[in-house]
């Protein structure tokens, strides 16, 4: 796994997370840190589609005559 020979994961978008942890001869540290690697993976990732199609939907609407629309906050903080 990636998380293990590196020390980081890295999201779609190329955002990595440092694992600090993963190597931690405490057994509950090491598998916290495993979680915090695929959830990162997963839920990064996640939020880097979203902002991805919320800018091409903002450029897309805001360089329209046709279309106008506002934007609700994310969840997602990047």
């Amino acid at each position: 796994q990636q998380s293990h020979k590196q020390g980081y994961v890295v999201s779609i978008m190329g955002r990595r997370r440092n694992l600090p942890n993963i190597h931690s001869p405490d057994w509950a540290v090491r598998m916290q840190a495993e979680r915090q690697a695929v959830n990162f993976v997963v839920q990064g990732s996640a939020a880097d589609l979203c902002k991805m199609a919320m800018i091409t939907i903002f450029d897309t609407v805001s360089s329209s005559d046709m279309f106008s629309a506002r934007f609700p906050n994310t969840d997602h903080k990047t």
